[in-house]
């Protein structure tokens, strides 16, 4: 048999030399990859795969600059914390308070049911038949007209029953101050236009409130507003602050068919009130439809309720008390289990 060719043999060769070259080769690039990939995989930039060393300073100087920044954070919440104390435990939200002012003028024996417009148009009428109401001729002709209002259909009727709504819609721990305009009858010439207080009484006293309620007539002086308020301010004065450091919030409902009779100004006094008191709000019940005495209300960011429905009265007072007020104090955060 002939020799193998010399081609043959130098190809056995040459495959030989490549398996000897190639798989050493061959690990040599992968155990490469496999290095370079745990280096690279956790660094950020090549430097830092190839030098350990700058990859740990790094860090430390990272972490040194957050504690730096969480020690800023800690001292400035220090400073800040006596401003917005922790709520003690178990605070929570303080009952407020209301006064209730009712218009117990004489007007207030017109009917419910006739606006302001309608009583101009009946005074005008009486004058021209009877002659002045502050003459007797036309003050008798008058009070024979207001005489014929039917039983519990006159404006004290409809403001009774308003005041009533108001009560009724405070919580049941709430204290009620009740506030009239002082009769005119057997009083000192400084005596009128004043106002009286009723009493003070528990919201869920309702029995004593009614009983005054009752009582009330329409026989006053005039019609006293901005006094009212001042005096319905000073009645709520004393009340205590929430436990949790706000003012306890205060309301003034003013029941009343007209405008300011006696010199005063309501709406200036209600912007006094409400820049020294600004937890108070006053909610004017507007028993004939008059406007005039509207700023009560827009100046202390209250409502103005007319009082066709009662229901309306107590809505309006209800949502005044669920009117989000800034704490003085922030919850305890809640415990760990």
């Amino acid at each position: 048999m002939s020799a193998p060719a010399p081609r043959g043999r130098f190809l056995r060769a040459l495959a030989l030399a490549a398996l000897a070259v190639g798989v050493p080769l061959a690990l040599a690039a992968f155990w490469f990859g496999a290095t370079t990939g745990g280096r690279i995989s956790p660094a950020r930039t090549p430097l830092e795969a190839w030098c350990p060393g700058f990859g740990l300073a790094r860090a430390e100087a990272e972490t040194m600059d957050l504690r730096r920044q969480l020690a800023a954070l800690e001292s400035a919440l220090a400073r800040r914390r006596p401003l917005c104390p922790i709520c003690p435990a178990g605070a929570a939200e303080a009952a407020p308070e209301i006064a209730v002012v009712v218009d117990t003028s004489p007007s207030m024996r017109w009917p419910a049911r006739l606006d302001a417009a309608g009583e101009a148009e009946q005074t005008r009428r009486i004058e021209r038949e009877s002659g002045s109401i502050d003459q007797p001729d036309g003050a008798a002709a008058l009070n024979a007209v207001w005489a014929r209002t039917p039983p519990g259909e006159a404006r004290l009727d409809a403001a009774r029953a308003a005041a009533r709504a108001a009560i009724t819609a405070m919580p049941p721990e709430s204290r009620v101050h009740l506030l009239t305009f002082t009769p005119a009858g057997g009083q000192p010439e400084t005596a009128k236009c004043s106002v009286s207080g009723r009493g003070s009484f528990g919201a869920a006293d309702t029995a004593s409130i009614d009983q005054v309620l009752a009582a009330l007539q329409p026989d006053s002086s005039g019609t006293p507003l901005a006094e009212s308020l001042r005096s319905a301010a000073a009645a709520l004065a004393g009340r205590a602050p929430a436990p949790d450091g706000r003012p306890r919030l205060g309301l003034v409902v003013v029941v009343t068919d007209g405008a300011e009779s006696c010199g005063g100004d309501p709406c200036a006094a209600a912007a006094e009130l409400r820049a020294r008191d600004p937890a108070l709000s006053v909610t004017l019940v507007d028993i004939a439809h008059n406007r005039a005495a509207a700023c009560l209300a827009s100046g202390t960011l209250g409502q103005v309720v007319q009082p066709e429905d009662a229901a309306a009265v107590g809505r309006a007072v209800t949502a005044l008390l669920a009117q989000p007020r800034q704490s003085g104090c922030i919850a305890a955060p809640a415990a760990s289990r």
